[in-house]
């Protein structure tokens, strides 16, 4: 359960009013229910509301420091809940397939087959050691099977495994 606080401008003033929701799994999701209106709190019951937050708080989840229930700004204000935010200047840049790729790349490496690689191939004069493009093959297969061509031209530029191994898609 937490408190939500609801502003409304009435008459010119800004009112603050609090009411107690708790959240609930539905079979449409996350929703949550009104359980107590409480109106506009008085200093007092805003101290009485923050001490009882303080009891029942689980002491293991004090690593996380949240915040004061009714924490005040430098400028006296209560600290906003929300933020507004323009949609239209929002964008994703360099968007990559980050998943599939890191439990293929975790397997490889639990079973020790970038080590067995690194062993049984013994490095040349290559830029990039056989190891690596064998994974890269072999993850590919896996993640989106295809031809080779498929994999370096196409599947590989949208993957983490730029990150992952370190190399740009020019190189593959």
């Amino acid at each position: 359960m937490y408190l939500r606080r609801n502003k409304r401008c009435k008459d010119g003033k800004t009112h603050t009013y609090w009411e107690l929701v708790e959240s609930v799994r539905t079979a449409k999701g996350p929703r949550q229910k009104h359980v107590a209106y409480l109106g506009e709190l008085t200093p007092s019951q805003k101290q009485g509301w923050a001490e009882l937050h303080l009891r029942l708080e689980d002491p293991a989840m004090k690593i996380l420091q949240q915040s004061s229930l009714f924490e005040e700004s430098s400028k006296g204000d209560l600290v906003p809940e929300t933020a507004e935010i323009r949609l239209n200047g929002v964008r994703t840049e360099n968007v990559r397939a980050f998943g599939d790729v890191w439990l293929c790349m975790t397997a490889w490496k639990a079973l020790g087959l970038d080590q067995l690689l690194l062993k049984i191939i013994s490095e040349g004069k290559e830029e990039i050691p056989w190891a690596h493009v064998i994974a890269i093959m072999v993850i590919g297969r896996l993640c989106s099977p295809g031809s080779e061509l498929h994999t370096a031209q196409t599947w590989y530029p949208g993957t983490a495994l730029i990150d992952l191994f370190g190399l740009e898609s020019d190189q593959i």
